[in-house]
């Protein structure tokens, strides 16, 4: 019996290390022109005039844009009147804030995407992007682009807000990818006894394989984009065809199940191309997994008290890690350095895995897309019996774990995993099984 589960990953970096600066660049600009006449659905003035080289004092648009898009109310006014009237409903009831998890929620089908743009989250969230794209725009245009190459790349990095313009513009090109054609494992190994016969490796390979592309694309394409349609106040579909599989190791010193974890084609002709999981680097250790709950409330109270508004609601679209961002919050403003408080010193590794060949170039925009068929499951389950399998059942003493396994050991391995579990760290979407530090 093998356990997995992957889901759509929305916080990932590393397509950004791999990105050959001076296309991104170009890629950037490109995807910045589109914004003049796609602002918001809801005011077409935002449509500006060209924007006239920068003036370095002063880089800032969103106040404008917010004052724009909110009329004569203000920014703060606008955003806070329903968390402020939660809290003093809870003030009068003696009882606790309620959160706005579900003040959103309705079937994608039947929604009135132009009203639910209006939602006070989403006015503030493109409030926000759209100021950053201006900006980037605006530096963008500051740029003589007929020297071209070295020279233009290093005129940006010396511009004031050089570096900031090329942050937002990768930004901009990585959500494309990520959105829908980035996946991360979150869970993936095998239980007792297929643990010890390195059942996890298997799992880890057949995620790559054609079947499970097309139970995603079965069952992710044509459906709507919540968050997106939610900003742009129109349905938005993205495609559903995964390029790239991610995934964290459950601890820092390396995981067995996913080091070497590659079938070549040079050495099996059944593969058109390599299988490969690959490391790529370490995060930064961290996270909110050394927090306990009881902690967490309380610094939850600290925030409402002081801003008087439950301000982080677990709303979908409100933002990744809210638990990380509650404790951040109210860490802050207590004086306390959050960074300090939130650096657990406890660094994982982070693997990735092209489905083909060429597919982060793919997914910046600086290939076109292709059609690449995946293995299918039986070849790579045929091959992993060649390369693990066979060699694993000759081992006499793997032999005598697989035949000591009974309902109490089982018991105690889930028992185990459950303790691990306890604290939830927000950074890492890593709640695996045993396997991928088994032997």
């Amino acid at each position: 019996m093998f356990l997995v589960w992957f889901r759509n990953v929305s916080n990932r970096r590393w397509l950004c290390w791999t990105i050959n600066l001076v296309v991104a660049f170009a890629v950037g600009f490109s995807l910045l022109r589109r914004i003049q006449d796609a602002a918001t659905p809801l005011d077409p003035a935002l449509a500006l005039p060209p924007i006239s080289a920068p003036d370095d004092s002063d880089y800032s648009l969103e106040p404008v844009i917010a004052a724009s898009l909110f009329g004569q109310t203000t920014f703060s006014e606008t955003i806070l009147d329903t968390p402020q009237a939660l809290y003093s409903e809870a003030e009068q009831t003696n009882g606790p804030v309620r959160s706005q998890r579900d003040a959103s929620k309705a079937d994608p089908t039947s929604m009135d995407w132009l009203s639910a743009s209006e939602d006070p989250l989403f006015l503030r969230k493109r409030a926000e992007t759209l100021g950053k794209l201006l900006d980037a725009k605006r530096t963008f245009q500051s740029l003589n682009w007929t020297a071209g190459g070295h020279t233009l790349l290093n005129a940006l990095l010396e511009h004031p807000n050089g570096l900031r313009t090329l942050s937002t513009a990768l930004t901009e090109v990585r959500k494309n990818g990520l959105a829908s054609q980035v996946a991360d494992v979150s869970v993936c190994g095998a239980v007792p006894p297929y643990n010890h016969l390195l059942g996890g490796k298997l799992v880890a390979l057949l995620m790559t394989s054609q079947e499970v592309r097309d139970a995603y694309r079965n069952r992710y394409s044509g459906q709507v984009s919540i968050i997106s349609s939610q900003m742009a106040g129109r349905a938005i579909y993205r495609p559903a065809e995964l390029k790239v599989l991610t995934t964290t190791s459950l601890y820092g010193n390396g995981s067995s199940q996913y080091n070497r974890l590659h079938l070549r084609a040079s050495d099996f002709p059944e593969l058109e191309h390599d299988i490969a999981w690959r490391e790529l680097a370490k995060t930064a250790g961290y996270g909110t997994v050394h927090l306990g709950s009881t902690t967490v409330r309380a610094l939850r109270e600290i925030s409402e008290r002081l801003y008087r508004a439950r301000r982080i609601n677990h709303r979908f679209g409100e933002g990744a890690s809210p638990r990380l961002r509650q404790i951040r919050e109210a860490v802050e403003a207590l004086g306390i350095n959050s960074s300090a408080v939130l650096h657990h010193a406890t660094p994982r590794i982070f693997y990735g895995c092209e489905l083909h060949p060429g597919a982060i170039e793919e997914l910046i925009g600086s290939n076109p897309a292709t059609e690449n068929r995946g293995t299918p499951i039986k070849v790579i389950a045929h091959l992993w019996r060649l390369r693990w399998l066979s060699k694993r059942i000759q081992n006499d003493d793997v032999l005598q774990r697989v035949t000591a396994e009974n309902a109490q050991t089982i018991q105690q391995f889930f028992n185990n995993k459950r303790r691990r579990e306890t604290g939830g760290d927000e950074e890492s979407t890593d709640t695996e099984t045993d396997a991928r530090t088994a032997p």
